[in-house]
């Protein structure tokens, strides 16, 4: 973040803490200022020493920008009492994280969108070359972070400056393309339509970040159960899926968590997915429901599956664990399980276990596989050396890799988490029938080909 220091412009200079700057005698060179790729208008800039970074950075005059902006469809006005410069816009815009308030004054001017303040910049007035008049410039950087917040992107070479706006695709497109992965799903209870799922979508309004994340959130309340079993076996109920045993109850935050959109950048749930981010996104769904994907040295990153974990929030209603809690310790187990990788060796197999030493809950592993003795906590109040960042030579034993984890750091309640069992299928990783210790996916309920494999009964 940048250290926030008050400026004046003089006379052609800039004064800041660190002594008197003058804008450079040969930034005042022509610029262009372009639109996907066409220019739209010319100036020229200044090159000055921004306060809040001690860096030199360029400036453009307001006039200018306000031209570039308007060919983007954003209507644009200068509120000299304010010191604010105001933008309307039509579609999404990213309002997350916005700046805490400041005073804005001759030196500090701030920038809002649609009524909300969305950052506040370092403000220089010097004379307009062109026009001969004192005028107010704005830094390109600062700009630059403004414009991202309605999907576009910009780049400055030095001298010019190009802006190009995300081409975003419309939300029946991207759902088209979300349906069959989540419906290819091995143990899901039903595969349910768009409809039958409660999702509607549209022909003309572009996808966004949170769109993806509340149609898997709403595919799966309708595809996937857990069967509650009571101790005589009677009055059995089925608990659909629910984010309320999830790792957050906020679609977006969830399928954050689960590496949705991971090598994307998206932070933002307001974010429209541009066609490169959607196939991105399309990618690591697929790498969720499968359990891991195939990495180019040939080893398999796993994938935490997805399931209705109805089982391992009962803690919450049992007053074991708080939601928070819980939260926080399904939320390690994820990210930290989706880390690991598995690879053949011979008659071995190679699991490399991320370093968990600096996890939120203090996450523990354990690991056994067929006869092998095994790596990890095995109880008691101390999982020292047993926070991973090692690679494992596991004999290949089968049928299962067994993988724990165990939360040391919650109030001293520990350890809870998630424990899943990776099958062995001709000796490689079968993630995609990766069964949950809490007896929700089982061996009985594998298809009768594949349970035949891993435990030698007939198919």
């Amino acid at each position: 973040m940048k250290k926030q220091l008050s400026i004046a412009f003089v006379a052609g200079t800039l004064l800041s803490p660190f002594g008197i700057v003058t804008a450079k005698a040969d930034s005042a060179l022509s610029t262009t200022l372009s639109y996907n790729h066409r220019v739209v208008t010319s100036a020229e800039h200044q090159v000055a020493t921004d306060p809040w970074s001690g860096q030199m950075t360029s400036w453009l005059p307001i006039y200018y920008v306000d031209e570039l902006l308007s060919q983007m469809g954003i209507q644009t006005s200068w509120d000299g009492t304010n010191q604010t410069w105001l933008l309307s816009v039509s579609g999404n815009v990213n309002t997350s994280q916005t700046p805490a308030p400041h005073t804005t004054s001759a030196d500090v001017l701030a920038i809002e969108i649609n009524g909300t303040v969305v950052e506040y910049a370092p403000r220089l007035v010097a004379v307009d070359p062109a026009s001969g008049k004192e005028t107010t410039y704005l830094p390109i950087y600062y700009v630059s972070e403004v414009l991202t917040r309605l999907g576009d992107t910009s780049s400055w070479n030095g001298s010019d400056w190009s802006v190009s706006q995300v081409v975003g695709v419309p939300q029946s497109t991207v759902a088209s393309q979300v349906w069959p992965i989540l419906n290819s799903l091995w143990d899901a209870a039903a595969h349910p339509t768009m409809s039958e799922a409660g999702v509607s979508v549209s022909t003309t309004t572009d996808t966004t970040a949170g769109d993806v994340a509340s149609w898997i959130a709403d595919w799966a309340s309708h595809a996937l159960g857990y069967v509650d079993y009571n101790q005589n076996g009677q009055n059995n109920k089925f608990r659909w899926f629910s984010l309320q045993y999830e790792a957050s109850q906020d679609p977006f935050t969830w399928a954050q968590i689960n590496g949705l959109y991971q090598g994307t950048g998206i932070t933002s749930s307001e974010t429209t997915l541009s066609s490169n981010q959607v196939q991105t996104v399309l990618s690591n769904l697929e790498w969720w429901i499968d359990g891991g994907k195939t990495l180019p040295n040939g080893a398999i990153q796993l994938h935490a599956p997805m399931y209705s974990k109805y089982n391992s929030w009962n803690l919450v209603p049992a007053n074991l664990l708080t939601q928070t809690e819980y939260d926080a310790v399904t939320t390690d187990d994820t990210i930290y399980y989706d880390k690991i990788t598995v690879r053949k060796s011979g008659q071995n197999l190679l699991v490399t276990l991320p370093d968990t030493a600096n996890s939120a809950t203090k996450l523990a592993w354990s690991v056994a596989d067929g006869n092998w003795s095994g790596y990890g906590y095995q109880g008691g109040p101390s999982g020292a050396g047993d926070w991973g960042g090692i690679t494992l030579t596991v004999p290949d034993d089968g049928p299962f890799i067994d993988i724990q984890m165990n939360s040391l750091g919650i109030n001293e309640k520990g350890p809870y988490g998630l424990d899943f069992g990776v099958p062995i299928l001709n000796g490689v990783p079968s993630t995609v029938y990766t069964l949950d210790g809490s007896n929700l996916q089982t061996v009985d309920s594998l298809p009768s080909t594949i349970r035949a494999q891993l435990t030698n009964e007939p198919s």
